[in-house]
């Protein structure tokens, strides 16, 4: 994780004065994470960062053994499976619709990264004192769509980082439309 933290800070870098970051889910953490170690940006943008902040969902200790051991096995589709319903807390019963659905293909193209995922994510709830040193222009965003425990996450994150402006968008389960996204992040960072 550190090592994706400095590739962000030399983005940020060659990005130079002004630059915004946004990042969403897993994203988000790492974003959040760099920023609070000193990656100079002039605005953060987070976007249902995952953390464990409320009594709903997210993911279990040991579930990262379990991703890797599926995949490690062959068995891709039941790891997506799995990393939906017990980390992101989709109902098993929605997973089978799923599983017909043109993104499933793409998801379990991606199986091998749901461990580090879970991972970067953590079990030990909101990391407040390292978002405290969160000192630049942020927002934190979610999705009316999406499960109860990811958006007491993004209220949590943004309770957590001083003078942190917080924001419910209509949209889908952990998406939110561009032409929606688009405009908040404007007004609300470039405002």
């Amino acid at each position: 994780m550190q090592r994706e933290i400095e590739d962000v800070a030399a983005l940020i870098e060659l990005a130079g004065l002004g630059a915004h970051l946004y990042g969403l889910s897993s994203g988000a953490i790492l974003a959040a994470y760099a920023v609070a170690e000193g990656v100079p940006v002039s605005g953060l943008a987070l976007f249902e960062p995952p953390f464990q902040a409320g009594p709903h969902g997210g993911p279990k200790p040991g579930l990262a053994e379990r991703l890797t051991e599926l995949v490690a096995a062959g068995r891709r589709d039941d790891a997506v499976a799995l990393f939906l319903t017990e980390a992101v807390g989709v109902p098993s019963e929605a997973v089978g619709g799923m599983r017909e659905a043109p993104v499933w293909a793409w998801m379990v193209g991606l199986a091998h990264t749901l461990a580090y995922d879970t991972t970067v994510t953590g079990y030990a709830g909101l990391p407040t004192d390292r978002l405290k040193a969160i000192t630049v222009p942020t927002v934190v965003l979610d999705s009316t769509g999406s499960p109860p425990w990811l958006r007491d996450a993004a209220v949590a994150t943004a309770g957590a980082i001083p003078g942190a402006t917080h924001l419910s968008l209509s949209g889908g389960f952990h998406e939110v439309p561009p032409e929606v996204l688009a405009p908040a992040l404007r007004d609300t960072l470039l405002g």
